[in-house]
């Protein structure tokens, strides 16, 4: 869905009537209350409103990983941060030291990132061919990169800071945290002051996609109940769900005690899971679906008419970091540890699959975009930034694909599932 609506975005763009493209995401909508106005453009309202449910699932998949995957210990830890790091640091110091750096200094911040769904669906095409361990070393640095590039978001490309609306937002933020460590969720709670973080973000100055991410952080962990118990209760209630009763009518609708019976199972099926594990499996397929194919469909349309005004200096200057950049920063940091003996390969990885996820890294598609849009007020360089990122993605995207389908295949046990 991201690739088509990444298509469909180039060739509206691109058509004789590619002004519509940008007319129809330029169409406003607002929301008056009392004194207060929120104003946006589409492209706006999907950029710094549905984009908050991205970050709101990014956060919980960073807290997860924090708490229980590859980032919760130290060892496991190390190579997934390291390879991060040489994949933020490399780049920026690259695009300083290209003609890019000069011509358009507040781009530093776009071949940072990763885009994870087309890094993976790139290796789920590979099937086979790369091991398990990749797709999860690949996961753990792509989600640590994120955080990075939230940190980034929030420091340098926020502006225009209103400390009251800023209050606001710390004082929702505050009853979150007091619940999660009291172990109170409640999730029609959490949407609401998730939405006062978000409005005082908006007003604020900074930029209110952190504010999903920092909501995240707040969503407790604890289960209600525990799986043995949660088993107990369930072979009781389906045994009183099936009792025949002679004063229900049997047929085709339940009666109220089954219905009852349902609900209570339903209940209790929620409450035996984490509030971040259920949150991030029921927005993750609105996210993968609805979030992203729109934000792709507003954002990578670029009129592909280079003509004497373009910025060489700025399009090749992305391109080139994030490809040689990430591929530098990725697998040299991980080589340096590797041959270090601070950290070992992953079972079933061999250094040629992270020269592959190296280039695969600099496929940063969504996260670049997004920073892209924060960084160039400017048409032009806006629309170079957006070239750069397109042939910067394609070219990681190949030359990832082709290191790794020229991998040696891994012994089945440690193989990934291919893909279907």
């Amino acid at each position: 869905m991201l690739f088509l609506a990444t298509v469909i975005a180039l060739v509206w763009s691109n058509l004789p009537i590619y002004e519509s493209y940008r007319g129809f995401w330029h169409l406003h909508a607002g929301l008056h209350i009392g004194t207060l106005e929120f104003d946006q453009s589409l492209h706006g309202w999907i950029n710094d409103g549905l984009m908050v449910v991205f970050f709101f699932v990014i956060g919980l998949e960073i807290k997860q990983e924090m708490l229980v995957g590859e980032l919760s210990s130290p060892g496991q830890a190390l190579l997934p941060i390291l390879a991060a790091i040489g994949g933020m640091v490399v780049p920026v110091g690259l695009y300083w030291l290209l003609p890019s750096g000069e011509s358009a200094p507040g781009g530093w911040g776009i071949p940072m990132a990763t885009d994870i769904a087309f890094s993976l669906g790139i290796l789920h095409l590979l099937g086979k061919r790369v091991p398990m361990a990749l797709k999860i070393f690949l996961t753990a640095f792509a989600i640590v990169d994120d955080l990075g590039a939230v940190a980034v978001i929030a420091i340098f490309y926020s502006e225009g800071i209103e400390w009251m609306w800023l209050g606001i937002s710390g004082g929702a933020l505050a009853i979150l945290v007091g619940m999660s460590f009291l172990h109170l969720y409640n999730k029609y709670v959490l949407l609401v002051l998730g939405i006062v973080v978000w409005l005082g973000f908006l007003q604020g100055g900074l930029h209110p996609t952190l504010a999903g991410v920092l909501v995240a952080m707040t969503v407790p962990v604890y289960r209600k109940i525990n799986l043995t118990g949660y088993l107990d209760y369930l072979k009781e209630s389906i045994e009183d769900l099936v009792k025949p009763d002679p004063k229900e009518p049997a047929g085709t609708f339940l009666s109220p005690r089954q219905l009852s019976l349902l609900t209570d199972i339903e209940t209790q099926t929620d409450s035996v899971q984490s509030p971040v594990q259920y949150l991030e499996n029921k927005l993750h397929g609105y996210v993968a679906w609805i979030v992203l194919p729109l934000f792709a469909l507003a954002n990578a349309g670029v009129h592909l008419n280079p003509g004497a005004d373009t910025p060489w200096a700025l399009v090749l200057g992305i391109a080139i970091s994030m490809v040689v950049g990430k591929f530098l920063g990725i697998t040299g940091f991980s080589w340096v540890a590797w041959k270090s003996g601070w950290i070992k390969l992953p079972e079933g990885m061999e250094f040629r699959h992270l020269v592959g996820a190296g280039f695969l890294g600099g496929l940063g598609f969504t996260m670049a975009l997004f920073i892209g849009g924060l960084a160039f007020d400017n048409p032009i360089l806006h629309e170079a930034s957006k070239m750069g990122i397109l042939l910067g993605s394609l070219v990681a995207g190949i030359l990832g694909y082709v290191v790794l389908r020229t991998a040696p295949i891994p012994p089945p046990g440690l193989r990934m599932k291919p893909a279907s």
